[in-house]
């Protein structure tokens, strides 16, 4: 954890998680409420590989991408979008290299020791893009990549944004 997490920013997270935040490292946005909305946490706790980086905990736009996820836009996107719009592919690709290298930026920033973790587990840290997909070309869930994409940069999440203004819900970035 960030030196500069007060206990009240970690309650806050709890609460909106409904559970203490495993690993939290910090607060990467706030919502227009002024409320934790997207939540770092370390890649590797109690031993156990922890492949999401990024994680929602905004109440209003866990709620809004849940709906926009029933309509199935993520099985459109991957089985028309990308054969249309390779390029689209093409990026998600490079969202999915970034996030690993995030993971492995935060294992020596945070001094977690990797190698102590038996091989499985370092694969799936080594390999996995968000969310610890290892398939390149798939979308896990909008969730993960509206967390990504609000804390850096991510190609799901800008075309949410574009279509679904879900940055609404959203302080600036600071």
């Amino acid at each position: 954890m960030k030196d500069n997490l007060s206990q009240l920013t970690v309650n806050s997270v709890a609460q909106l998680l409904g559970r203490e935040p495993k690993g939290l490292y910090e607060v990467c946005r706030y919502n227009i409420e002024d409320q934790p909305a997207i939540i770092k946490v370390l890649p590797i706790v109690d031993n156990t590989p922890f492949p999401t980086l990024y994680w929602l905990c905004c109440p209003l736009l866990k709620k809004e991408i849940s709906h926009i996820e029933k309509t199935g836009l993520i099985k459109e996107i991957e089985s028309n979008l990308f054969r249309e719009k390779p390029e689209m592919l093409a990026s998600l690709k490079e969202d999915h290299e970034r996030y690993r290298q995030q993971r492995f930026d935060l294992i020596k920033e945070a001094s977690l020791k990797i190698e102590e973790l038996d091989e499985g587990k370092k694969k799936v840290l080594s390999e996995s893009g968000i969310a610890g997909i290892m398939d390149w070309n798939f979308i896990k869930c909008f969730h993960t990549h509206y967390a990504h994409h609000g804390a850096d940069f991510n190609t799901i999440g800008q075309y949410l944004d574009d279509h679904f203004k879900l940055n609404r819900f959203l302080k600036p970035k600071i």
